[in-house]
């Protein structure tokens, strides 16, 4: 009678964790990914005033957010570079500016970027005449 008792208890036992690890699994898989939805868009455009033809004027950026960062170059031949960033605070920031200009604002920018959405930095400088 003991054993029978016993089995029946094992067997209960069996049945419970069978059912907990078979209810845990698809309940975790429930939940999708956060990385792969909660992304947005930077876009940093460099604008030089009073620009030579003749100069590049090139200039050299980096974008970071949480996790990563962007460092790339502006001249006048590309003025605008995009840069897809997770939601959140981002810092955009000029490493290198422009040979024979000047910088007009901040080297430093903090923007805030919401998922899906599209900000545009921009950096304006003035052609240095030499004077």
């Amino acid at each position: 009678m003991a054993s029978r008792t016993l089995g029946r208890a094992a067997a209960a036992c069996a049945v419970t964790a069978a059912l907990t690890a078979g209810t845990a699994l698809p309940a975790a898989q429930a939940h999708p990914r956060h990385d792969r939805k909660h992304y947005g868009y930077v876009k940093v455009c460099q604008y030089v005033r009073y620009a030579d033809d003749d100069e590049d004027y090139r200039g050299k950026y980096s974008v970071k957010d949480e996790r990563s960062y962007e460092d790339f170059y502006l001249s006048e031949d590309y003025r605008c570079h995009q840069v897809r960033v997770r939601s959140g605070w981002v810092t955009v920031r000029v490493l290198y500016t422009p040979d024979d200009t000047r910088f007009y604002g901040d080297r430093y920018r903090k923007i805030h970027v919401d998922r899906g959405e599209y900000e545009t930095v921009r950096f304006t400088y003035r052609a240095d005449d030499g004077y």
